[in-house]
């Protein structure tokens, strides 16, 4: 064989590859985009459920449970700004994470009063 076939097949071989890698680098980055969707969807659904809650609680109302849902508002504003912030689903589950602890301690207290 000659060189020109030996480049040919060097030129085609790298061609393949390069179209390969592009397509595995499109594949994970529209597997990372719906992973991040479905969490992000999962968050919203948690700070909807924490509004809600939060809306139960009567605005006038004493001692412990008028404490925790004034943190609870605070932790409601803060998973706020790190969902806007948010560019990683790791990111999303520390909001997540923060939203459902605010949400355990609000409805034990609001049980408890």
């Amino acid at each position: 064989m000659s060189a020109a076939w030996w480049v040919a097949a060097a030129v085609l071989f790298a061609a393949a590859c390069a179209v390969g890698v592009r397509c595995l680098l499109r594949w994970r980055a529209r597997r990372e985009r719906a992973r991040f969707r479905l969490v992000l969807d999962e968050v919203t659904l948690e700070m909807s459920a924490l509004a809600d809650e939060l809306a139960a609680v009567p605005r006038r109302c004493n001692g412990i449970v008028a404490e925790q849902r004034r943190r609870s508002a605070l932790h409601y504003r803060e998973a706020s700004r790190m969902l806007a912030a948010a560019r990683t689903p790791l990111d999303l589950t520390e909001a997540c994470a923060l939203i459902r602890g605010t949400r355990d301690d609000l409805r034990i207290v609001r049980e408890g009063a």
